[in-house]
C-alpha cells in the first residue's frame, strides 16, 4: 500500500515523485472525508488546507513536508492512518484547527497562559516594540545585555548591548529590514502557514544568562494535554547542545535537530512546576510546544511566591516538524 507508509526505493524521495504521492494522499483524503477535510473550521479557527487557497499551494505545501520527511526518516509517512507523532503532526499542518490569532505570535504568547498559572510564571521583560525597523537612539533603556527578536518567525534574534554605537544601530537596522523582507514568510512551504498570519513586529527583551554565558532552554512537547518529551537547547554561542528527556526526566539518548551529550543535564529545582505549567498552557491545543526558562534569581526579583528560583515563559508555540 503506497499510502501505508512502507519503505519506498531511494530514488521516490525525488520532488517530483513525493508531489505525486501527496496528490494520492490529499485525492485519498477528500474521497474518505477524512479530517472533517469538508467541513468547515470552528469560529476563531483556521486550517492550511483553507489557508492555502488554491490546489497547487496544497500540493507544494505537502510535499515539501513529505520530502522533509523522507530525507530524515527515509521513508514515506503515512498520513491516512498515522501511527507515530510526526506522521500526526504533518497531518494536523493542513488539517488541524488553529486557534487565530496564534500563539506562534511571541508578542501574543502570554494571552494563551491560563490566569490561575500567570502567578507562577514570570513574563521576561519587554523594553520596545514597533513595526519600523529602527530602534530609538534615545530609547530609554538602562544599560546591559539584551535580545532583539522579531515576533513571527525561528531564529530572528539579534544579541546585542545598550548603549548602542553607530555600527551596532546599522547591523540592528540591517537585520530588521532582511528579517521583514522575507518572502515566503516563515514556514509558509513546509506547511507551517500560522506564522503568515502574524502582522510582524521587531522588539527588545532582556537577557536573562550571566555574562559571557547562553541560558538553558527548556522546550516541553505536549500533547493531548500531557508532556511527552522535554527538548533541552544549552551553549547555543559555543557548540549547540540538545538533549531529550522524558517526563520523569529520564534522558533519551537520541538526536533531535542538533547533537546531544553524555554529560548530565542538572534537573531544575521546580522541573515538576515547569511540567505542570506546560501542561496548564497547552491543555487547550491537540499539540503545543512551550518554551520555558529556568533560573535562580534574588528576593528582589520575586513575583508570586517566595523561592529562590522563578520560570520565564519565552514563547508558546505551535511547532509542527517535517
Amino acid at each position: 500500500d503506497a499510502i501505508g507508509g512502507h519503505d519506498r526505493p531511494k530514488t521516490m524521495a525525488r520532488n517530483e515523485e513525493n508531489l505525486k504521492f501527496a496528490q494520492l494522499v490529499m485525492d485519498t483524503i477528500n474521497e474518505r472525508g477524512l479530517y472533517k477535510v469538508h467541513e468547515s473550521p470552528s469560529e476563531g479557527h483556521k486550517r492550511g488546507v483553507d489557508h492555502y487557497t488554491s490546489e497547487p499551494a496544497r500540493m507544494h505545501s505537502l510535499s515539501c513536508s513529505i520530502n522533509r520527511y523522507a530525507n530524515n526518516h527515509k521513508t514515506l509517512p503515512d498520513l491516512i492512518s498515522p501511527r507515530t507523532l510526526t506522521e500526526k503532526l504533518l497531518v494536523m499542518k493542513l488539517f488541524a484547527e488553529m486557534p487565530i490569532p496564534t500563539p506562534a505570535d511571541k508578542l501574543a504568547a502570554e494571552e494563551f497562559v491560563p490566569q490561575k498559572a500567570r502567578s507562577r510564571l514570570t513574563p521576561i521583560r519587554r523594553f520596545w516594540s514597533a513595526s519600523e525597523p529602527e530602534i530609538p537612539r534615545d530609547l530609554d533603556l538602562p544599560a546591559g545585555n539584551y535580545w532583539l527578536k522579531g515576533n513571527n518567525g525561528q531564529g530572528i534574534n539579534h544579541r546585542f548591548s545598550w548603549p548602542m554605537d553607530q555600527s551596532g544601530h546599522e547591523v540592528a537596522s540591517q537585520k530588521m529590514q532582511y528579517w521583514g523582507q522575507k518572502s515566503p514568510p516563515h514556514g509558509f512551504w513546509a506547511g507551517e502557514w500560522w506564522y503568515s498570519t502574524i502582522e510582524g513586529r521587531f522588539f527588545i527583551e532582556e537577557d536573562l544568562a550571566e555574562p559571557g554565558q547562553d541560558i538553558v532552554d527548556w522546550k516541553f512537547w505536549v500533547v493531548a494535554g500531557r508532556v511527552q518529551l522535554v527538548q533541552v537547547d544549552r551553549d547555543r554561542s559555543t557548540g549547540h547542545i540538545q538533549m531529550i528527556f522524558d517526563r520523569g526526566f529520564n534522558f533519551i539518548p537520541k538526536e533531535l535537530y542538533f547533537k546531544t551529550s553524555d554529560e548530565p543535564q542538572t534537573r531544575p529545582e521546580r522541573f515538576e512546576d515547569m511540567v505542570h505549567l506546560a501542561e496548564a498552557i497547552g491543555s487547550k491545543l491537540e499539540f503545543a510546544r512551550v518554551d520555558l526558562y529556568a533560573r535562580a534569581v534574588s528576593y528582589t526579583h520575586l513575583r508570586a511566591h517566595e523561592t529562590n528560583n522563578s520560570i520565564s515563559y519565552a514563547v508558546f508555540c505551535l511547532k509542527m516538524g517535517g
